[in-house]
């Protein structure tokens, strides 16, 4: 059975096929999603500027938006943007903006520091605040059997003598729909990696939820093929 994982903003999934048999392993809490969003130790003023934000939010909150969260400051590779807003009741338009206002109160000194926690508003209104984490949720495979198929015909197709690795970077939309593929460690072998990309690209996921939002992610799919015999 393939399974994924729930983890903090750190969205990692591996594959392994051994023998014929396709396994997702990971470690972190399970559940709904959310946490108790208690408030950060650590001053809003560090990483921006907290009354421009909270004037900027004012302005562009939409009634009835509810939870919104974000996360600013903090670079990764699969996720450049140092700002990330999630919210079920806004639009992208709307989620847009707030973006836009985040950026613009962030520091300077502090854009590319390690990554802050934010509770943006919830159903009273507009309330920029710190938070020491949000809970996160990685994608979960919906049609499981029928990747396992793919991986397996996949397996037989390359009719491989030796044991090979290939890392990919799967976009996954907040509906679930896989975006796009990429290979981001090659096995050595363009068919390999190839092959694990198109088994992916069919695949279908529960997408990502943050504090209970569904999100559009990145993760990342360390894919082993290993042939039958060994």
């Amino acid at each position: 059975m393939i399974r994924t994982s729930c983890g903090v903003l750190s969205l990692a999934v591996g594959v392994c096929v051994l023998a014929g048999c396709a396994t997702v392993t990971a470690s972190g809490p399970r559940g709904t999603c959310t946490s108790d969003l208690a408030p950060s130790a650590l001053s809003l003023d560090e990483v921006l500027d907290s009354a421009y934000a909270q004037n900027g939010i004012s302005a562009v909150w939409p009634a009835g938006a509810g939870l919104v969260v974000g996360r600013v400051g903090g670079t990764t590779d699969s996720s450049p943007d140092t700002v990330r807003v999630f919210s079920e009741g806004l639009r992208d338009d709307q989620l847009g903006e707030l973006r836009g206002v985040l950026r613009r109160a962030l520091h300077s000194t502090d854009a590319n520091s390690e990554r802050t926690y934010l509770v943006i508003g919830d159903e009273r209104g507009p309330g920029v605040r710190r938070v020491d984490g949000v809970a996160t949720c990685a994608p979960r495979v919906l049609n499981e059997l029928e990747t396992e198929r793919r991986i397996l015909n996949e397996l037989t197709e390359l009719n491989l003598r030796e044991r090979r690795v290939v890392r990919l970077m799967v976009s996954v939309s907040k509906e679930g729909q896989v975006e796009e593929v990429r290979i981001d460690e090659s096995s050595g072998s363009t068919l390999v990696d190839l092959a694990a990309a198109r088994v992916f690209q069919q695949a279908s996921f529960r997408p990502a939820l943050v504090e209970g939002m569904p999100a559009a992610v990145w993760i990342t799919l360390p894919v082993t093929f290993t042939p039958r015999y060994e």
